[in-house]
């Protein structure tokens, strides 16, 4: 009975397994869907860094941190380096159009791709026309955070607008 059909009959029922007798070719999974992702969280809102970094956590090869202001984030940037950067629009001091000014002209370290969080519709075209990899209205959907912060990630190339 090794490589034959299993199977159960009882009251109307019928559940079976059957061996499958062909080849299932499989290829590797080696896409950046799958690569783990360093994310650098900008917010000034604790509650709103606190919902991102447990969001992103999720996914088992996301890596969070969260600063609080624009500042904080030049610093970290100088010391390590982040697949993309979750940028709050609205914030004291230095706004995260500030910030990313800053970045383009090199401070923080390497360039570095952005994704704006944000409820300010009224300004998305120029977060879009700054060169960014995204937008994601605020409110978002925290289960799905992950998922759309990996889509962005992963197709590079034009810049969305994402509302969930």
């Amino acid at each position: 009975m090794r490589n034959g059909p299993i199977g159960c009959d009882r009251c109307g029922s019928n559940w079976g397994c059957h061996k499958q007798s062909a080849a299932v070719r499989t290829r590797p999974v080696d896409d950046d869907r799958t690569r783990d992702l360093r994310i650098l969280c900008v917010d000034d809102d604790p509650d709103i860094r606190l919902i991102v970094e447990l969001s992103l956590h999720l996914d088992p090869d996301m890596r969070a941190i969260t600063v609080g202001s624009a500042v904080e984030a030049l610093s970290v940037l100088e010391e390590q380096t982040f697949d993309v950067v979750l940028l709050d629009a609205l914030m004291p001091e230095l706004d995260g159009l500030g910030l990313l000014e800053r970045m383009l002209r090199g401070e923080g370290g390497p360039p570095t791709p952005v994704v704006f969080l944000t409820a300010d519709a009224l300004r998305r075209s120029r977060y879009d026309r700054a060169g960014v990899l995204g937008v994601i209205s605020k409110p978002f959907d925290p289960m799905k955070l992950a998922e759309v912060v990996r889509a962005l990630v992963t197709n590079v190339g034009s810049t969305r607008v994402v509302g969930y």
